[in-house]
């Protein structure tokens, strides 16, 4: 699945007992590519096939460990909301560290740098005071863990973006919700969805306020598109009541000119009929391709209630708002039952 091909490639491939009959000139819907790259990953450039089938190929997972909690910032733990970004030979990774003896609601937002993408280190920002000195990684703290992007539209002081939760129960602060499940109603004070710029990843200011009227319990995903001008924002869109088996979480997405100013998000993937009853898809890892010509690509985690286990799958778009998942068996699967190994990307960029 995702082949990348070219036209040579294309018309010299041979399929015994298949056939696939790409659009041509005399198609009602042609299409005209030029010379660009394409993904052979759904029907999109296809007029008609027979006998064949998109299949995922997992990838292969070595399951080392490249981040350990080794610091006195992540001793607690290092969470599995990573966003990798490749920068010129440096590869760059902000990852959420749990320090010791740290409360529920305090999330910190750790740096990392690697040469090669599997030594890390993790140098002294500076910026953030933790256990009496700034001689630490952290570089931005908040409620609730967060994703880092890099936004091509901005100027030079706010070519990284972060999105992340916000919550202060003892100030009633985050947003206010009543859910009605299973024959309950409660009410629950969750994270709001707020946002950071920074001229480098490493200084952050935070923003005035709220990205969006809507909540967060999981890491969302921002990235500006540059073919439709705008951010695009995937959050969780939690279903109540619940589907069959117990499953509640979904994908939502929203899109806005500005880094700020998102109408409320619209569902744009759940768990389905061809989906195992009790499957929440627990959150998205969106992004565009950027080596073919309108693809977006989402690596969403599902999450078996029944094994408490997490595996990821792919889902294809061409235009970021209508999904598909043309296979459901997993792209990456976790060591074993109970586990979440390398199910909890986020986003990625080279």
């Amino acid at each position: 699945m995702g082949l990348r091909v070219n036209r040579r490639m294309f018309l010299g491939t041979g399929m015994a007992g298949a056939a696939l009959v790409a659009r041509t000139a005399h198609s009602a819907t042609a299409l005209d590519v030029g010379d660009r790259a394409q993904l052979l990953l759904d029907d999109h450039l296809v007029e008609r096939k027979e006998g064949i089938r998109l299949r995922v190929t997992p990838a292969r997972a070595d399951h080392v460990r490249l981040v350990s909690p080794d610091v006195p910032t992540d001793q607690d733990g290092v969470w599995a909301w990573v966003t990798v970004g490749d920068e010129g030979g440096r590869v760059r990774m902000w990852y959420s560290g749990r320090a010791l003896g740290d409360p529920a609601d305090v999330s910190r937002l750790c740096y990392a740098e690697s040469e090669d993408g599997t030594h890390w280190d993790k140098p002294p920002c500076g910026v953030t005071s933790f256990g009496g000195n700034r001689k630490n990684n952290i570089v931005l703290t908040f409620q609730h863990e967060g994703g880092v992007f890099l936004d091509p539209s901005a100027g030079p002081g706010q070519r990284y973006k972060c999105v992340f939760g916000e919550r202060d129960k003892k100030r009633g602060y985050g947003y206010r919700m009543t859910l009605r499940d299973r024959g309950r109603t409660r009410e629950w004070l969750g994270p709001t969805i707020e946002g950071a710029s920074s001229p480098d990843g490493i200084r952050w200011t935070k923003g005035p306020g709220p990205l969006m009227d809507w909540y967060t319990d999981t890491c969302n995903v921002c990235y500006y598109d540059s073919r439709l001008g705008k951010y695009i924002c995937f959050v969780r869109d939690n279903q109540y009541p619940r589907f069959k088996g117990g499953a509640i979480r979904c994908i939502g997405r929203t899109e806005s000119a500005t880094f700020g100013d998102f109408p409320r998000p619209q569902r744009v993937l759940a768990p389905d009929r061809e989906d195992p009853p009790g499957m929440d898809l627990y959150n998205s890892a969106a992004q565009p391709y950027p080596f073919a010509d309108g693809v977006s690509l989402l690596f969403p985690a599902a999450y078996y209630h029944d094994t408490d286990n997490l595996e990821i799958q792919i889902a294809t778009s061409r235009d970021s708002v209508r999904w598909r998942r043309p296979d459901r068996n997993p792209f990456l699967s976790p060591e074993g039952k109970g586990t979440s190994t390398a199910a909890w990307s986020t986003w990625a960029w080279e």
